[in-house]
């Protein structure tokens, strides 16, 4: 599994409007690239607002995660923003949620669900 972040800006006097993102910008986003593209994530997770964990600020308005299966996917995904007519609705819709344009960014997803096993080995290899 592949998955694509999208890094929102948080700004004090600016900030992310979760509702126009769930409501609006994302049903647009994912009808855009089906399409234009013939495709669609698996899943969309999203949380913010992000702050670092010693209860400072939040760093980020928000960030959402696009899974897809092959990595192939995920860069199609991406071509999106080559896409006139989808990129300038995506982008004229940043001010009515976002102080900003996201960072992007592409990875692999390596999933641990089994945390009992986890321990496990950390105790079976003498970690702790």
């Amino acid at each position: 599994m592949f998955v694509v972040t999208f890094a929102y800006p948080h700004a004090a006097d600016r900030p992310f409007d979760m509702q126009h993102f769930l409501d609006v910008h994302l049903p647009m986003g994912v009808a855009l690239c089906r399409r234009h593209l013939g495709l669609i994530p698996e899943k969309i997770v999203i949380h913010g607002p992000l702050a670092g964990g010693d209860g400072a600020a939040p760093i980020l308005g928000a960030a959402s995660h696009c899974y897809f299966r092959t990595r192939t996917d995920a860069e199609t995904f991406l071509r999106l923003f080559a896409v006139p007519e989808a990129a300038q609705k995506l982008i004229d819709d940043f001010p009515r949620y976002t102080s900003g344009p996201p960072q992007v960014l592409i990875g692999a997803v390596t999933e641990l669900g089994d945390m009992p096993l986890l321990c496990d080995q950390a105790e079976r290899r003498g970690l702790i």
